[in-house]
């Protein structure tokens, strides 16, 4: 059936649907876009917004619907950037941990700010967790290549430290198609591999078993099996010890 403005649609468990969603709600000022709402056994929220002028969008999260406190935790999905903000047209994760989430429109000038909102009992982006210490998240970074150079795109972690890939984002701006092979230590084996079409943006999610780093301390690279204009590679991975 089709969804109205404001309504949700419930798939339980039992019919092998696993997602909750909200359709799109547009406000035009300082307000709330989604309110408090309880999170239950839910464990991500992907929120679509759209921002048409000029506003800062605030993911919040709650345990007892009074108190109020921002998700940092939140992941850009085009960008690979946290943070528990927003002022552009995107795609956000925004991981459940507290009772209630809400998002709201805190900062406002101009335009109508909409979105939409899917809620998941898994989580899109997952860490897989070896042991206590395989759980430290690293800081996203984004590399541009434009050579077939091979070229760092995660550094060395320190002595006896893995870095993990969780996620990586691919994006050629260029014209030209190109393939990128990814290796978890400079001049070692190819891990996997990438085409990338012309002006196309590929996101991977390695939600069950991610990249394992072959050896300790050293980086992950990136290398273009054709120069092109821009190839932009954002990583996200897990810093971990065996």
């Amino acid at each position: 059936p089709a969804i109205t403005k404001g309504t949700e649609l419930l798939r339980p468990q039992d019919t092998g649907w696993t997602t909750r969603y909200f359709d799109s709600m547009s406000i035009s000022s300082i307000g709330m876009l989604l309110p408090a709402i309880e999170t239950g056994s839910w464990k991500e929220c992907i929120v679509e917004l759209t921002i048409a002028g000029s506003a800062i969008v605030s993911f919040m999260e709650s345990n007892n619907g009074t108190s109020w406190t921002s998700v940092n935790s939140t992941l850009n999905l085009s960008t690979g950037s946290q943070g528990g903000t927003a002022n552009t047209t995107g795609k956000y994760s925004v991981p459940l941990a507290a009772k209630f989430l809400s998002v709201q429109v805190t900062t406002w000038s101009s335009g109508a700010v909409s979105m939409s909102a899917l809620f998941n009992l898994t989580q899109t982006i997952l860490f897989q967790q070896i042991n206590p210490q395989r759980n430290q998240l690293t800081t996203p970074s984004q590399v541009v290549l434009s050579t077939t150079t091979e070229t760092a795109i995660i550094p060395a972690s320190g002595s006896g430290f893995y870095n993990d890939i969780g996620w990586m984002l691919l994006t050629n701006t260029s014209a030209t198609a190109t393939h990128v092979d990814i290796r978890s230590t400079t001049g070692g084996a190819i891990i996997t591999s990438v085409d990338l079409p012309a002006s196309q943006t590929i996101h991977l999610h390695f939600d069950s078993v991610p990249l394992i780093q072959i050896a300790p301390n050293t980086v992950w690279t990136a290398q273009l099996s054709i120069a092109v204009t821009d190839v932009r590679i954002t990583a996200g991975a897990s810093k971990n010890t065996i």
